[in-house]
């Protein structure tokens, strides 16, 4: 696992900042339910206290599906340590259209017969939905179900995250003229 995160690190260097810890348990069944799961560094059932950490359960995870599954699951921790990561996701969770918003309810009362979920549909949306819009375009599975779900715009907000994300670490601006992908010259 170490191998696949080296990996990530050197597509996506933003990322390289955060000690992502990954504990291999495939064919062990999750006791939440997923194939990978995230616990953030202060949750209290992290295997590995503050450290952010990703377990992964399912079997068939393998080569670069095991590689997207794993990254697509390190972008839960990036809003709690990067401000712009978290102002991105909230403008384009802003911009829902009634008609996306239509199809989470409908996933969300799936959810409930089907997996006896039990959260408010706010609950379930901010902890389970809302970073799926990111991941299927930023790491799309096998089946990418998601590949239709986006307006012109979102796409090219998520385009934009996605070369953020490929960026180099800056600490400083190599020059005053220097310019990021959302546009913001002030740095």
């Amino acid at each position: 696992m170490e191998e696949i995160l080296k990996e990530i690190y050197a597509e996506y260097p933003i990322l390289g900042q955060f000690p992502f810890k990954v504990i291999d348990s495939r064919g062990k069944k999750s006791p939440y339910g997923g194939v990978i799961e995230f616990y953030s560094p202060d949750e209290k059932y992290n295997p590995n206290p503050g450290t952010p950490t990703l377990e992964v359960f399912s079997k068939d995870l393998k080569g670069e599906e095991l590689k997207k599954a794993i990254f697509g699951d390190m972008l839960h921790y990036l809003p709690e340590v990067d401000p712009v990561f978290s102002q991105v996701r909230d403008s384009f969770i802003g911009s829902l259209t009634p008609d996306q918003l239509a199809v989470d309810r409908a996933a969300y009362e799936k959810a409930k017969k089907e997996n006896n979920e039990k959260r408010s549909f706010e609950d379930w949306f901010k902890i389970s939905r809302q970073d799926a819009y990111l991941r299927g375009f930023l790491a799309p599975d096998r089946n990418n179900e998601w590949a239709d779900a986006y307006t012109p715009e979102q796409t090219a907000v998520l385009q934009g995250l996605q070369q953020y994300l490929k960026q180099p670490v800056v600490t400083e601006p190599v020059s005053p003229f220097y310019t990021d992908p959302f546009g913001d010259t002030t740095k």
